[in-house]
């Protein structure tokens, strides 16, 4: 047997970021990140295979395939195991991606960043990535046309998710990063997808001015997270609708989205709501910061209980919500 020297040189992939996107996005939905049947087959598949991820990260690095690079790896990024084998091949290359200068490149690259950044498991990885710093560049000021992507929306949101693991001593330093004006406009995402249709969401470009669909529990998770870490955010977000939301999601009178992702495990917006709702009355209850009868509104509203998102099914749907 011939020993060699040299590893063999790995093969390149002989198929374009462009096609690959189109060949993995979910037919007949209005969002290539949406859950399909035979559609989420294939891009679980596309996340595992070291291949495909490695022509991803070299086409974020250079070329004129970025764009399309950086919307696939958020599209195949659909449960927590696929995120940790997505951030450990791409997420170095998405966070250079954000640093360069071409707009639509960078939406792209902050999409796919964030959708990463939702699930607990990737966050070491990113971490050791400089996603904390890539994603803090955006949370400046900016100048805000109607047709322009929210940019530091979508960093605000991946910075709420990096600060969940962090050391309780740590997670205000990371929320800090986080301007306190964007947190209303947190919460107005979140009324509009608990309102909206999918289709509705996705040509309006609802979500920070991208043509995707978004769970409200994304959203929900990125308030919680803040309201949890930051005092200052908390008083912002007494100050906001945020706790009437959370009452109608509570009451039912708002639909759940748990179907939506009842095969990969994840928490609903109604569980979501009830971490916002605990994290809301842990800062009344040390410093006088709530309204008295939004205080008495949200202590009277019921909690969920964890890990019961299976069980509320259609019931969430049948209240009219008042919103």
């Amino acid at each position: 047997m011939d020993v060699r020297d040299q590893l063999p040189t790995p093969r390149r992939l002989d198929v374009s970021m462009a096609d690959l996107r189109e060949a993995l996005a979910a037919p007949g939905c209005p969002d290539e990140g949406a859950r399909g049947s035979l559609a989420d087959k294939l891009k679980l598949k596309a996340a595992c295979d070291a291949e495909i991820l490695r022509a991803a990260a070299a086409a974020l690095s250079l070329g004129p395939e970025a764009v399309d690079a950086a919307a696939m790896v958020r599209s195949i990024a659909i449960t927590p195991q696929a995120a940790v084998y997505v951030s450990k091949e791409v997420g170095p290359s998405l966070c250079k991606a954000l640093r360069r200068k071409e707009p639509q490149l960078v939406a792209w690259a902050l999409m796919a960043l964030i959708r990463l950044a939702q699930f607990p498991d990737t966050h070491g990885l990113l971490r050791r990535a400089d996603a904390v710093q890539s994603l803090a560049l955006f949370t400046r000021p900016q100048a805000r046309r109607k047709s322009e992507v929210r940019l530091d929306l979508l960093a605000s949101m991946g910075l709420a998710f990096l600060s969940e693991t962090m050391r309780q001593e740590q997670r205000p330093e990371i929320c800090a990063l986080v301007p306190l004006r964007l947190l209303p406009e947190l919460v107005q995402l979140l009324c509009a997808r608990l309102q909206m249709t999918s289709d509705e969401v996705v040509s309006s470009c609802v979500f920070c001015g991208m043509p995707v669909d978004y769970r409200p529990r994304f959203v929900a998770q990125s308030l919680a997270a803040l309201c949890e870490a930051s005092a200052a955010h908390a008083a912002m977000a007494w100050q906001s609708n945020l706790p009437f939301v959370i009452c109608e999601v509570l009451s039912g009178r708002c639909p759940n989205d748990a179907e939506a992702n009842l095969p990969f495990g994840s928490p609903d917006v109604v569980e979501m709501a009830s971490r916002c709702r605990s994290a809301l009355l842990a800062h009344a209850s040390k410093r006088s910061m709530a309204p008295p009868q939004v205080l008495a509104d949200l202590k009277s509203a019921p909690a969920a209980p964890k890990g019961t998102w299976a069980k509320r099914g259609d019931a969430t749907r049948k209240v009219r919500s008042r919103l």
